[in-house]
């Protein structure tokens, strides 16, 4: 029995040592996890107005424009609104023209809506036999959305929101009625 008060000193000489490194590890890895990214309402503003330009741009990269479903395309922004001009979205044979498109953000849901005024709305036929389903509509303001953005959105003073619910896998907003309906 002389033998085992040396051998449990011993054990704790390593395992305390051994606790702490692991402790000191779990802590560390803790503090420097890199937070989740979020982005401001203004960036998510700009990040739309700069995916619209590129969509203009017949020399830009394939995909260029592309929201989603939505391939979307700006003539230019207006410096003092941030409003974009001579909008157009496309999706299959929906084509929408506008004079102006606003953006909204909210941060609460981690939403934007597309506000367009002066709006011509359009369904083209893809093919001659599909000539009936075509139609041409007319309107002062069409709001599109709101649709999901994919990543975190904070007021521009940085305050979050409420927590983001995740969307039901495959979910797309349904841009022919101008609203969302969720599964």
């Amino acid at each position: 029995m002389t033998h085992a008060a040396p051998r449990r000193r011993s054990r704790l000489r390593l395992l305390l040592p051994l606790t702490g490194a692991v402790l000191l590890i779990l802590c560390g890895a803790a503090l420097f996890r890199p937070a989740r990214e979020t982005h401001t309402v203004s960036e998510v503003i700009r990040s739309i107005q700069s995916i619209a330009r590129e969509g203009a741009d017949p020399a830009g990269p394939p995909g260029a424009g592309q929201i989603g479903p939505w391939s979307i395309a700006a003539s230019g922004i207006d410096p003092i609104t941030g409003h974009l001009a001579d909008f157009r979205l496309e999706s299959g044979p929906l084509v929408v023209a506008a004079k102006q498109a606003i953006v909204h953000v909210d941060p609460d849901d981690n939403t934007f809506s597309l506000e367009l005024l002066e709006v011509v709305y359009t369904r083209i036929p893809e093919t001659p036999d599909e000539d009936g389903d075509a139609f041409v509509h007319r309107m002062d303001r069409y709001v599109l959305g709101p649709a999901p953005y994919s990543i975190d959105i904070v007021t521009d003073s940085g305050a979050t929101a409420r927590p983001r619910t995740p969307e039901p896998d495959g979910w797309l907003p349904d841009i022919v009625q101008g609203s969302v309906e969720r599964p």
